[in-house]
């Protein structure tokens, strides 16, 4: 899925940032370094709460 920011200026100076594409904690990560001011409503989408897989490797000897 295409990983994507996108940062919406209103008319009344509010700022809206929402991310897509993203699972668990890579939104918040991704977006971190934007400060645009006060954080106001911090709505999470069904994807924040989702884990990210983790992949295990597992050397097998011969």
């Amino acid at each position: 899925m295409l990983q994507k920011v996108e940062v919406t200026i209103k008319k009344d100076g509010k700022v809206v940032v929402e991310t897509s594409g993203f699972t668990g904690q890579e939104c918040y990560d991704v977006t971190q370094d934007i400060n645009l001011g006060k954080v106001v409503k911090d709505l999470k989408k069904d994807e924040a709460y989702e884990r990210i897989p983790r992949v295990r490797r597992v050397n097998v000897g011969r």
